[in-house]
């Protein structure tokens, strides 16, 4: 049989840098001195974490990937719908292929508002043909706006909520053992 520690070790390592980069990400939007772009650092930490998660938990590629995922989700008891913030790959598409947008962009021939690693109290979308990457601090939400407006959105307290359970079932592991 294999030894999960290992994994529920790298599992534990990755919920830490979700907190961290959710703890700076509330801490710099507070801080208006703060430059933007570390708040998106933070972001990118918290993007990559969550997808490193995802693919610990939600792995499918191959039989092996699959049973260790079956298998991790099993000895902590993960609800899967617990977690699918964590598995949504459209977040993390909207940051990771950002240099397509900006390609489709630039051979649209249509005129653009670049708007990018930008924090606003909100978002007017209706009179601008923007793109860029978003972050509202009142409803701590991260915006990957296309061009022609249409948006895509994630929420940090639905991601705190997800990293929270996960947590949570690591540390009932843990004291079960």
């Amino acid at each position: 049989m294999i030894d999960y520690e290992m994994y529920l070790n790298y599992l534990k390592n990755e919920i830490e840098f979700c907190k961290t980069a959710i703890s700076n990400i509330d801490e710099i939007s507070k801080n208006v001195d703060e430059p933007a772009k570390m708040l998106f650092y933070h972001a990118n930490v918290l993007f990559n974490s969550m997808a490193n998660i995802s693919k610990i938990l939600n792995n499918n590629r191959d039989q092996n990937t699959l049973m260790r995922s079956q298998t991790l989700k099993k000895l902590l008891k993960i609800k899967n719908k617990k977690i699918s913030i964590l598995d949504n790959r459209e977040y993390r598409n909207s940051n990771e292929h950002f240099d397509e947008r900006i390609d489709n962009v630039l051979n649209s021939n249509t005129p653009y508002t670049f708007i990018d690693f930008s924090i606003f109290d909100y978002i007017i979308t209706n009179s601008l043909n923007n793109f860029g990457r978003i972050y509202e601090p009142s409803l701590r939400t991260f915006y990957f706006i296309n061009q022609n407006i249409s948006q895509e959105s994630i929420n940090v307290y639905e991601i705190e909520k997800a990293i929270t359970y996960l947590e949570n079932q690591l540390n009932n592991f843990n004291n079960e053992k």
